[in-house]
């Protein structure tokens, strides 16, 4: 009987005891932040500035039986800063929510908007409060020039009930993004003419203003160490279309601007043969512009006659900085036009124009004159100077002077090359026929020299005003 009663008591205590410890129900609000990239964070990795845009994915789950409206709102409690206090630019860090990505509440907006510090409402739930999720999206954009370094931020979503008295609920996501000056500096290389050549050319341009080739450079720093920029003809030649080449130093280059670096000197391209230094940064790397123009020499226009072509390469080197690459970013098509050139120049004391005047000329005096004659020629071929008189010397009394009291001789002879023949003695005037002056070297150099005319008036010279019709002319052979 005892032990039967101690049993009954047992169990009534044991049943006590279970209700008594019953948990109570309480209600669910609550947000959940994940990334679908599998962390705890929105990490973007390293970001190129050649690399297309990217973008990574958060879902946003609330779950909510309180049966109040609700909101979802962002609050940037720390900007995307480099371990050197540099903030990335709003516009390469933004968001937006994935349309349709919710099912019962509703997206404030649609549109990529940049990310800025402060608060912003993302979603209001229904009037009812059901819970409900949805997407969104954060991108970066890279940029050329953009700042290198390790960046970290942070985000806070806040879930907050609409009149009610439910605490609201706090979830911090940490974003990081490695920004990358690249694999090199990127440089921006265009021509004034907007196409991908410097074309060079001998001809003479009248009323009209010459613009000559110009390059500009455009480097999108910083690098993050010191480079240099230099020019360089594969070879050292700039070739013709029938096999000469052209005196680079006949082409000159000038470089301007260059603000943050040091330019380098003006010159000639016979130097770029091997590379020629036209841009040193600052020791930091940073971004600079500058520009190279070309401008043929004063000699230009005396190369052999011909159309002649080659390349100028563009490249950098960078001091010390690993994964950075040296060699050719950019190379522009090189055209020198040089046009056929074959003129004679003659002039008389200061006067352009072939024009023999000795005066009044006494019985018995030597008379003399001079004219300057200058041939240019690019023509590359051997070349002859000829002077035609119409007839002798006459009076309009019909009376002459003979051939051999008018000679003459050439002189003062200059030239790159020895002529093959001239008349270096005074020798009679060919009145009536062709007399050859100069005959140049093999070559045909441009040359100048002077005729030296001598007049002689002898006893038996009749007095009178004496004429004829003289002409120079020039000829290749």
């Amino acid at each position: 009987m005892f032990r039967k009663k101690y049993s009954t008591i047992f169990l009534i205590t044991l049943i006590t005891g279970f209700l008594i410890f019953v948990p109570r129900s309480f209600a669910a609000f609550n947000l959940t932040a994940i990334p679908t990239e599998g962390s705890f964070d929105i990490r973007f990795g390293k970001v190129m500035p050649t690399d297309f845009k990217q973008s990574r994915e958060i879902i946003l789950q609330i779950v909510s039986d309180i049966g109040k409206q609700y909101v979802v709102s962002q609050q940037v409690i720390q900007p995307l800063t480099s371990s050197t206090g540099d903030q990335l630019p709003g516009g390469q860090f933004r968001m937006y929510p994935l349309i349709n990505s919710n099912l019962k509440g509703t997206l404030l907006f649609q549109e990529e908007l940049p990310i800025d510090p402060g608060s912003k409402i993302l979603y209001n739930s229904n009037v009812a409060g059901e819970s409900d999720s949805f997407k969104l999206i954060y991108t970066i954009t890279p940029e050329i020039g953009q700042m290198p370094g390790s960046y970290f931020g942070k985000i806070v979503y806040v879930l907050m009930p609409v009149n009610s008295l439910e605490s609201q609920v706090n979830v911090t996501v940490n974003i990081y993004v490695e920004l990358s000056a690249g694999s090199a500096p990127i440089i921006d290389v265009k021509t004034k003419s907007g196409t991908n050549l410097i074309a060079l050319t001998s001809k003479i341009v009248s009323d009209a203003a010459v613009e000559f080739p110009k390059v500009f450079f455009k480097i999108n720093g910083p690098v993050g160490a010191s480079y240099r920029i230099y020019q360089q003809i594969p070879e050292g030649q700039v070739v013709g279309s029938k096999g000469s080449n052209l005196d680079l130093a006949q082409v000159l280059f000038t470089i301007g601007e260059g603000r943050g670096g040091t330019i380098g000197r003006n010159g000639t391209l016979d130097v770029a043969g091997e590379k020629y230094l036209l841009y040193t940064s600052n020791s930091s790397g940073s971004g600079d512009e500058f520009s190279v123009t070309y401008v043929p020499g004063e000699k230009f226009k005396y190369q052999k006659a011909d159309f002649y072509k080659s390349k100028i390469n563009y490249l950098i080197e960078v001091d010390g900085v690993a994964n950075i690459a040296t060699g050719i970013f950019q190379a522009l098509n090189l055209e020198c036009d040089v046009v056929p050139l074959f003129e004679l120049i003659v002039r008389s004391g200061k006067e352009k124009g072939l024009v023999l005047e000795f005066g009044k000329v006494k019985e018995g005096n030597v008379s003399k004159t001079e004219v300057d004659v200058e041939v240019e020629s690019n023509m590359g071929q051997a070349y002859q100077v000829i002077q035609k008189f119409a007839g002798p010397l006459a009076s309009e009394k019909g009376d002459k002077i003979s051939d051999q009291d008018f000679r003459l001789q050439v002189s003062d002879i200059t030239s790159q090359e020895e002529p093959k023949q001239y008349i270096k003695e005074l020798q009679p005037v060919s009145a009536g026929g062709d007399m050859v002056l100069f005959t140049s070297g093999s070559g045909g150099m441009g040359s100048s020299f002077k005729v030296r005319y001598e007049l002689v008036v002898k006893g038996d010279s009749r007095g009178g005003d004496y004429a004829s019709n003289v002409g120079y002319s020039l000829s290749l052979i």
